[in-house]
């Protein structure tokens, strides 16, 4: 259940590299964090790891990490939207993954393939093709992941015992920040501000 933290905390050499050319403020900031949460991560046990993960996001799910779990609207109308959304761009979740469309590691991924998209179209000039991609982007942060990521960090923060789980709660909401404004994306009604990261 923890392999995708797992795959988080392996070596990232072009981490660098990757926040240089993403032009997201406090890119120094969040690469020496993420190599924080990397040392700090390694440092846990694969038991202890799995079971803090199963606390919080199986059984009795002190901490949903799908966006259903958050966003008080019918379910099927949810995972529908975002599976049109799947389907124009080509996007496909691993067979292996059993996770559901809404699921945050899914909606993410969806987002990085849709940066990349928007970047290629940008060096391109492809100008229909840029603006068709950013307002899928835009619509799919407003409508799904950036209604209820910075409600799941928060919640990740207050429930859990381990401080790495902080760190990456923490992370991701400055990075998420980070990028909605680099991109000029609009933030969703009541999404929370940016968590301060310590240094």
């Amino acid at each position: 259940p923890s392999t995708h933290l797992q795959n988080m905390l392996v070596e990232v050499p072009e981490i660098d590299e990757l926040l240089h050319y993403s032009g997201v403020p406090d890119r120094d900031t969040l690469a020496q964090t993420f190599q924080e949460i990397r040392k700090t991560g390694q440092a846990v046990s694969l038991e202890i790891w799995a079971q803090e993960y199963n606390r919080l996001f199986e059984g009795n799910v002190l901490c949903p990490i799908n966006e259903s779990g958050f966003v008080r609207r019918d379910k099927g109308a949810i995972l529908a939207d975002i599976a049109g959304f799947y389907k124009a761009f080509g996007f496909q979740l691993a067979v292996n993954t059993g996770e559901k469309l809404d699921h945050l590691i899914c909606e993410l991924e969806f987002v990085v393939l849709l940066l990349i998209m928007l970047a290629k179209a940008r060096e391109e000039n492809l100008t229909e093709g840029y603006s068709v991609t950013y307002d899928a982007l835009a619509a799919f942060c407003h409508d799904h992941l950036g209604e209820w990521l910075a409600l799941f960090c928060q919640q990740l923060t207050q429930m859990t015992v381990l401080p790495v789980y902080q760190q990456i709660a923490k992370l991701i909401q400055s990075a998420w920040s980070g990028v909605m404004t680099v991109n000029q994306l609009p933030m969703a009604e009541g999404s929370l501000p940016a968590m301060a990261i310590e240094e």
